[in-house]
């Protein structure tokens, strides 16, 4: 028998440019020398962004096999067993017969579910087979790159089925890079709480705009108004530390939105500057007066410090699908202590009705 390792036969891939892989090709090729041929050509048929892609599965798996018991070596020889006692056995029966060996769930319940120490191997083999197969691994970085950014925004994820967790710790990852991208962007603009000794945060970033409040007046409520102008909603505001603004972005959210509020709160601290440079003071600055509604900008007096265009289309916000608020500026407090009703009165219901 030929060792894998042998000078004719090249290794699947790169050592230096995917270590975690290597990793698991060695302990596959270890327990099963004969599949290097497999290993050959399934990974000759990787791009580049596939290859850095599986790279990144691996080394989530190399991760958890630190958890099993046997280890990488254990999860290899499952992976053997998946190959040979499961996925050849049933695909040669379905090419002779032209339909599955079990045919109804009660069968596959009798035989593979019931058993736990099949099902146990099973989804062990699968776990390594989302790096090894390339059918799998594609699909995976479908879900990672293509599927997540796709979800409404706080779209609720259930994983199931034998993924071992890889599906949500995938999709939890984004969240937690896109605050730490957002954290990045952000602190030299605005101090970060609660990073680590690494300067990372955890999945949401708490911006810090409280020294600004006595150094020229800037409020929180004046940012978190403001942003309606670039058209978003503020984030969480005042918790869970008051005065600040948490910001908590979901894994569905693109690197190009992500972006989008950076600029804008880069934007906002400028603004701020001009305030503390003393352009005009926070009372008549475009921040204190925002949200900026259409009337503003069709109204004919206009005897602010700033132009209509500052005011309505802030730097860096589009024009094209520009968010209008209904209405500008308003007193919270009053409007939090006083309940004011403006629907139809139950006689005019009833009028109505009648």
């Amino acid at each position: 028998m030929t060792n894998h390792l042998t000078a004719n036969a090249s290794f699947p891939v790169d050592r230096t440019a995917c270590p975690e892989t290597a990793a698991i090709i060695d302990a596959i090729l270890a327990v099963w020398p004969e599949h290097m041929r497999y290993l050959q050509v399934n990974f000759s048929e990787r791009d580049q962004g596939l290859l850095a892609f599986s790279e990144k599965v691996s080394a989530i798996i190399r991760q958890l096999s630190g958890h099993h018991m046997g280890g990488l070596a254990a999860l290899a020889e499952d992976y053997r067993f998946l190959c040979q006692n499961i996925v050849l056995p049933e695909e040669l029966y379905f090419r002779r017969h032209g339909t599955y060996r079990l045919k109804t769930f009660e069968d596959a319940l009798r035989t593979v579910y019931a058993n736990s120490a099949f099902m146990h191997r099973y989804m062990c083999g699968l776990l390594v087979s989302d790096v090894i197969w390339i059918n799998h691994c594609k699909c995976m970085q479908h879900y990672r790159q293509r599927f997540l950014p796709s979800l409404p925004q706080g779209a609720t994820l259930l994983e199931i089925g034998p993924g071992h967790g890889l599906l949500l710790k995938l999709a939890t990852e984004v969240a937690i890079l896109s605050a730490n991208y957002m954290a990045a962007r952000l602190h030299p603009h605005f101090p970060v709480l609660f990073r680590n000794h690494n300067g990372r945060v955890a999945h949401e970033c708490i911006v810090d705009p409280r020294p600004l409040k006595d150094a020229c007046g800037v409020t929180v409520d004046d940012i978190a108004k403001r942003l309606i102008d670039f058209g978003f909603h503020a984030p969480t505001m005042s918790f869970p530390v008051p005065g600040t603004l948490m910001i908590e972005p979901t894994e569905s959210e693109a690197k190009v939105e992500l972006d989008r509020f950076c600029d804008a709160m880069i934007a906002i601290r400028n603004e701020i500057t001009e305030v503390q440079n003393g352009r005009f003071a926070i009372e008549q600055s475009p921040l204190r007066n925002a949200p900026h509604t259409v009337h503003d900008l069709v109204d004919a007096e206009w005897n602010r410090p700033y132009s209509r265009e500052e005011g309505v289309f802030p730097a860096g916000s589009s024009r094209n699908d520009k968010y209008w608020s209904p209405v500008g500026r308003v007193d919270n407090v009053y409007g939090d202590r006083n309940l004011v009703c403006i629907c139809p009165t139950p006689d005019e219901y009833r009028d109505e009705a009648a």
